[in-house]
């Protein structure tokens, strides 16, 4: 829901900021039209931000913070490989689902035309995402709570899930499995990376 127009400044500003990037891309976005959408004055902006391009940081640091948090948060918690796994998956959905603007944003920012925008490594959000995915895993496999297999292709398919479902809503919103959906579908993936029972025969297909 977007911060009301008597809300906290720096708040209005981030918010007007991400949605006019994500659309209208950084070149064509003018600090007058920022602060109109804001409701606030040019002073307010050169106040916390100092320019577009702080304002512009200032964005993409509020969403590495707050992926971080919830990577650090979901996975430090007690449980097995798969519900912390499971937690995680969720909590970023819902967070994705909470802010689908800043996925806009970073969708724009990453694949559209640099425009003159700061260089940003987005790459790093993904790293760490992927890395924290790998270590829960590695972590898993260890304890025999998860099959043996390939760490890194186990964590690609479980991203896979969560990435195409997030892709999937904003492009086509009533297609979207929704959170409880992401989970479902983690379900089944998790069916295939059960250890498997001492004694039973694997056929093929």
């Amino acid at each position: 829901m977007p911060p009301a127009r008597n809300g906290p400044v720096r708040e209005r500003l981030l918010h007007a900021a991400m949605e006019l990037f994500a659309t209208r891309g950084y070149a064509a976005t003018s600090i007058r039209e920022i602060v109109e959408a804001a409701g606030v004055t040019k002073p307010a902006l050169y106040y916390h931000f100092h320019s577009k391009e702080g304002l512009y940081l200032a964005l993409v640091e509020e969403l590495r913070g707050a992926v971080e948090s919830t990577l650090d948060k979901s996975v430090a918690a007690p449980g097995t490989a798969r519900e912390r796994l499971e937690r995680l998956f969720g909590a970023m959905f819902g967070l994705f689902e909470a802010h689908q603007s800043s996925a806009r944003f970073v969708n724009a920012a990453y694949w559209g035309p640099g425009q003159g925008a700061p260089a940003v490594d987005f790459e790093a959000i993904h790293r760490r995402f992927f890395s924290t995915v790998e270590r829960v895993v590695a972590q898993g496999i260890a304890a025999g709570e998860l099959r043996r297999a390939r760490v890194p292709d186990v964590a690609h398919a479980l991203l896979a899930v969560i990435s195409y479902s997030m892709d999937l809503a904003l492009a086509y919103p009533a297609l979207s499995p929704g959170r409880a959906g992401v989970l479902r579908i983690l379900d089944l993936v998790f069916a295939g990376l059960a250890p498997h029972k001492p004694g039973r025969r694997r056929t093929s297909p």
